[in-house]
């Protein structure tokens, strides 16, 4: 959010609603890039955090399917 309120209801209002940055005017230029550049980063990290989530998912399975194989060879069912 981006406004000229910058009293204490005004921002505890905004975070209230759902906002989940507040800059104030008049913008400071190094100040809002340097928050843009935190977003992408933060966006970033999440993806990179579900790709290996999926990995790990998909490397469970992996381990479930040969802990039966080996139990049934363990069997002798192979």
């Amino acid at each position: 959010m981006i406004t000229v309120l910058d009293d204490s209801d005004s921002v505890d209002r905004a975070f209230e609603v759902g906002t989940t940055d507040y800059i104030t005017k008049p913008i400071q230029w190094s100040v809002l890039r340097y928050r843009v550049r935190r977003l992408i980063q933060q966006y970033l990290q999440a993806r990179r955090i579900d790709s290996l989530m999926e990995e790990l998912q998909q490397a469970n399975l992996e381990v479930k399917r040969l802990t039966q194989v080996v139990a049934r060879y363990e069997r002798g069912d192979l």
